[in-house]
């Protein structure tokens, strides 16, 4: 009987080692590329107002949350008179705040202009740089959130005995 027992006991003790063995979600690393839309208030040489902007943004977030990537934007002021620019910015960070610095080309006639500035979730804002040496800068909103990383399971291969 007592042999019985402990039979049963080992019996009732093996889900629960090969339980310990089982994998555990780990996070991985994903991207997105997505349109997004905002509305920045501008200031400085760019005129002082509210702006509209339209765009893709390709991002890539690692297993531990880091994010990098790059926009591809087009910029209006709302007043009128504002004949535009493009905008294009590389940006690498946290998930919770990045820093981002490009070029864009103002269609006004001043010409190139670098930027810099930071992006957050649904928000972003900078200081554009001429090459003519005007000074602007911006400030707004964006319909963007950063992914995080996704849980999976590491693949398993079992080995029976046999």
């Amino acid at each position: 009987m007592r042999s019985l027992s402990l039979a049963a006991l080992l019996v009732a003790a093996l889900p629960l080692s090969a339980q310990a063995d089982l994998p555990q979600p780990a996070p991985v690393g994903t991207d997105d590329t997505a349109l997004f839309a905002g509305l920045n208030w501008t200031f400085g040489a760019q005129g002082n107002g509210p702006s509209a902007a339209v765009g893709v943004i390709r991002s890539e977030v690692d297993a531990a949350g880091d994010v990098k990537g790059a926009i591809l934007s087009f910029n209006i002021g709302l007043q009128g008179g504002d004949a535009g620019d493009v905008r294009l910015v590389g940006f690498t960070g946290n998930g919770d705040i990045a820093g981002q610095l490009g070029l864009g080309i103002d269609f006004d006639g001043s010409g190139a202009f670098g930027v810099g500035g930071f992006l957050t979730n649904y928000a972003q804002g900078g200081l554009t740089f001429g090459f003519n040496g005007d000074v602007g800068g911006f400030l707004g909103i964006h319909s963007y959130q950063f992914l995080e990383p996704r849980m999976v399971l590491e693949e398993v291969s079992l080995v029976t005995p046999g």
